[in-house]
């Protein structure tokens, strides 16, 4: 049978993962697929197939079906997906959806011929996918035992209908993508502390809309935290209600973000409650007004 969508893993040479860890992320990237299904068709099961096993087992290739009911799952009496809600569900389990560059046709098809009411089908439920914190966490315990497995060098998303590599992701990037930044610099023997300052694109989870600097709720890649907000000018637009857009639970933001990072165990850990937001940069409050005259009048 057709495969819909193929993966593999890359071993170190003379490497042997450990089974359990085999099991456990084909297991976690099932997972993906399926949450991914239920997001592009909350209507519908996805069935997720798996159509055959290359090379050592490190090449896994699975259709992916589409099931009304679950009498139709345990029948076997699916569907093919949709092409533009096939590619969206194959990319979900590998690629963080706002990040999506690759076109449908350089997923699935041979055909480079998609309809421009297709690709936005394709557009609007990549944007469905990346709100999904359920899809954003499973993500991440895939990739954590990808990381944790050192047998793992690569991971690629493979094309079925002739075999080109349209994504893959470097041993180095695992750990990020799990939630855990390891480092490969000397261990720090005084200073075992730092300081980081990143701007983060989050969706905002619980706003305290007062001009008082307050812990705010957010979520970043499906993890959420808290963090003072300490944007003067932000919070003084709240009190003035005059930022172009209401603020509530769910909308997306940009801001610049400062912590501390504590070296625990190997690696850099963000210190609990250390986050503050020195400035938000979407959405921006309207801008100061310029002031009549640029100085003292003269008489």
């Amino acid at each position: 049978m057709e495969a819909d969508i193929i993966i593999k893993f890359e071993t170190v040479c003379d490497r042997v993962p450990d089974a359990e860890n085999v099991i456990n992320v084909l297991s976690a990237y099932v997972d993906m697929l399926k949450i991914a299904g239920s997001v592009v068709e909350p209507a519908g099961i996805t069935s997720v197939g798996l159509a055959g096993v290359e090379d050592g087992s490190d090449i896994f290739k699975f259709i992916l079906r589409k099931c009304e009911t679950y009498g139709e799952y345990i029948s076997a009496g699916s569907e093919r997906y949709p092409t533009v809600s096939k590619a969206a569900i194959a990319l979900a389990g590998t690629i963080v959806a706002s990040t999506v560059t690759i076109g449908v046709s350089s997923v699935i098809e041979p055909d480079p011929r998609i309809a421009d009411d297709q690709m936005e089908i394709f557009r609007e439920n990549n944007r469905l996918l990346s709100d999904s914190v359920e899809l954003q966490r499973k993500q991440m315990e895939f990739y954590g035992i990808l990381q944790n497995e050192p047998a793992y060098e690569s991971f690629e998303v493979i094309r079925p209908h002739d075999g080109a590599v349209i994504y893959k992701m470097p041993r180095s990037e695992f750990a990020e993508r799990s939630g855990l930044w390891v480092t490969d610099e000397i261990p720090p023997t005084k200073q075992e502390t730092r300081k980081i300052l990143k701007t983060w694109s989050v969706v905002l989870i619980k706003p305290v809309l007062i001009q008082d600097s307050r812990r705010w709720g957010f979520a970043r890649d499906g993890i959420e935290f808290s963090a003072k907000m300490s944007d003067k000018r932000f919070l003084e637009a709240i009190h003035k209600n005059s930022l172009p857009i209401g603020l509530s639970e769910g909308i997306r933001m940009k801001i610049e973000v400062k912590y501390k990072e504590v070296y625990e165990d190997g690696a850099w850990i963000a210190e609990r409650g250390s986050h503050e937001v020195i400035k938000v940069l979407d959405p921006l409050p309207p801008p100061s007004p310029a002031p009549l005259f640029d100085g003292p009048s003269a008489h």
